[in-house]
């Protein structure tokens, strides 16, 4: 004989098609668009959201981003070392910078960059293209983008880019997009 105590039951109902436990609280068409361009809420209206939205890095970044980083990391002077020009190591502030720059940006870029420093200090990025060759010049206050494009010179150069992130994200979109299509 089994016994059955109401600690251990449950009950089974099953529920008419007409049942919702979830009722939908629907609001006004002018509500749901007052509340998505909401101008005053945010400073920003729908439009601009969606841009950034757009200008976002991806979750998902290129496959080639933690070797580059690896690579910056390992290209970093040894401390107490007297940084000079024409040195070829980089300072711990221009690869702090030019980690966060691929970070935000690799998901725009062509391919695997080749990385290298400049004489002052700086990192340079050369990328491959089908139709031209991109070149970025990494500090941590400015960017300097340079692309050859089928025998013309493009050139970029972004100040204070940390802060500007949004405009050159726009920026190198717009130079690899000429690169790819030509």
């Amino acid at each position: 004989m089994i016994a059955v105590t109401a600690e251990s039951s449950s009950v089974v109902s099953i529920p008419t098609p007409s049942y919702n436990p979830w009722p939908v609280k629907r609001a006004d068409r002018k509500e749901r668009y007052r509340l998505y361009y909401d101008v005053t809420r945010t400073g920003l209206s729908g439009l601009d959201i969606i841009f950034d939205a757009i200008l976002a890095p991806n979750l998902f970044p290129p496959k080639w981003l933690t070797a580059v980083d690896r690579r910056i990391r390992a290209s970093v002077g040894p401390r107490n070392h007297a940084f000079e020009a024409g040195d070829k190591w980089l300072t711990p502030e221009v690869a702090t910078a030019a980690a966060a720059f691929f970070r935000d940006i690799a998901d725009l870029l062509p391919s695997e960059p080749y990385i290298y420093p400049s004489r002052q200090g700086d990192l340079i990025a050369e990328f491959e293209c089908s139709n031209g060759t991109l070149t970025i010049i990494v500090s941590p206050k400015y960017v300097i983008l340079f692309a050859a494009l089928n025998g013309l010179s493009l050139e970029q150069r972004i100040e204070n880019w940390m802060s500007a992130k949004p405009e050159l994200r726009r920026i190198v979109h717009e130079l690899t997009e000429k690169l790819r299509t030509g």
